[in-house]
């Protein structure tokens, strides 16, 4: 059973019959050591296998053999990669375990009974048939099956040949017998559809939330993807954070964009916002929106980060040298070269969801981002391609770690506040 056209889904359904051979293999392991202790301390003793005796021989190299089995099944399944032609071939050994042990039990002269389906033991093949089941595929049950149907009728007709004045079962036992095998085909049968449906239903689901998260990371930060997917519930409202915001805005691309086709203009402004937001996120920013082609970035959010300023520093050096780079591109194809601004500020802001009920956009608001826009905007006026605050540089300073160099660039007056603040650019 496949389902075709969802790699994902059958690589987990194929993990899931993995994990069920591999529980099969433990529980193998667990009864034939329980049968070669019976055999050998209680059952008999170790007299008759030490002296040679052909029935406890083949009993005790049964159940060593089901355990050299079951364990080279164990590590071959934990080195990976396929192998789910091994589940078939693991479910007839089942069976032909079980029927070597039952059928034992119709040659030994140490043992009186009135015919094999009178005896407990023979319930082992209804163990085996529906062990078959956590396979996972009705393939492997009906070969189990199969196995566990032709061994039984020999070793009934054999039983009848063999030890025909010590068999005396009556027609009912033979329909029991066929009644109870049935039931456990059935069974396993059942289980397989069942778990497959579970299993099928589960990846699916699973399958489906991966791409919700990777497509909605693409309209949003993953890192606001996986936020929202993550909470119990979105609510409007914020709280008050320590954060970094970076501004980074291509200079005269307005005047630039008139000149070229759309096709062309969102060709070139996708390439380099690839280029910049690699570097953002090298540097765990989060980018908050696209603005045209401007990015506000936010160092710091959602989960904190103890040397956000020192990130969003390096994150500009970056961005500034990546830059250079994207521009020997364009011009090696004939494009004008990008010039662009970027502001960086340290401070407090509110940060969550803002909106309404039906239209939520996870962002931060306050001075910090009004600053850092402003910072970014002033750098054409500076002639200087960045713009850093006395905070954030102080901040990043006091982690100890080393910052890119950095040159004093005087002082900006930032409306709204009294006096200026000292900025510095890269040097």
């Amino acid at each position: 059973m496949t389902t075709q056209g969802a790699p994902e889904i059958d690589d987990f359904l194929s993990r899931a019959a993995l994990r069920g051979e591999r529980s099969v293999a433990s529980l193998r392991i667990s009864l034939c050591a329980l049968g070669l202790v019976n055999n050998l301390f209680f059952a008999g003793g170790l007299a008759p296998f030490l002296a040679g005796d052909a029935v406890a021989l083949v009993r005790v190299g049964t159940m060593a053999m089901g355990i050299v089995f079951s364990v080279a099944m164990i590590r071959r399944l934990r080195k990976g990669g396929e192998a789910g032609w091994l589940l078939g071939v693991s479910a007839v050994i089942d069976s032909a375990i079980a029927l070597t042990i039952l059928g034992l039990l119709a040659w030994s002269p140490n043992i009186e009974h009135n015919g094999l389906l009178t005896v407990p033991a023979h319930g082992i093949l209804v163990l085996a048939v529906v062990a078959a089941g956590f396979r996972l595929d009705s393939r492997v049950v009906a070969a189990a099956s199969s196995t566990v149907v032709i061994g039984a009728t020999a070793l009934l007709v054999a039983e009848r040949s063999w030890r025909p004045g010590q068999s005396a079962l009556a027609p009912t036992h033979y329909i029991s017998f066929g009644i109870m095998l049935m039931v456990a085909i059935l069974i396993s049968l059942a289980y397989v559809r069942r778990t497959r449906t579970l299993v099928l239903d589960g990846a699916r689901a699973a399958v489906h939330a991966e791409r919700a998260r990777q497509r909605l990371g693409v309209y949003v930060s993953q890192e606001i993807a996986d936020f929202a997917l993550s909470a119990d519930r979105l609510e409007l409202g914020g709280q008050r954070r320590l954060v970094t915001v970076l501004f980074s805005d291509l200079r005269g691309f307005t005047r630039y964009s008139e000149k070229i086709s759309p096709e062309r203009l969102v060709s070139e402004l996708n390439a380099y916002l690839d280029v910049m937001v690699t570097v953002v996120r090298k540097h765990g920013g989060m980018v908050d929106k696209y603005i045209g082609d401007a990015i506000m970035v936010v160092f710091g959010l959602p989960e904190p980060q103890p040397d956000a300023p020192l990130r969003a520093l390096r994150a500009a050096a970056e961005m500034q040298a990546a830059l250079l780079v994207h521009n020997a591109d364009r011009e090696r194809r004939g494009l004008p070269p990008l010039q662009q601004g970027i502001g960086v500020h340290h401070g407090h802001a509110i940060a969550g969801n803002i909106g309404t009920e039906d239209r939520l956009q996870y962002t931060v608001i306050g001075d910090v981002v009004n600053l850092a826009s402003r910072l970014e905007s002033v750098t054409k006026e500076r002639g200087v391609s960045s713009l850093f605050s006395q905070d954030v540089v102080d901040a990043a300073q006091a982690t100890g770690q080393e910052t890119p160099p950095l040159a004093a660039a005087g002082s900006v007056q930032a409306r709204g506040r009294d006096g200026s603040i000292e900025v510095y650019t890269l040097r």
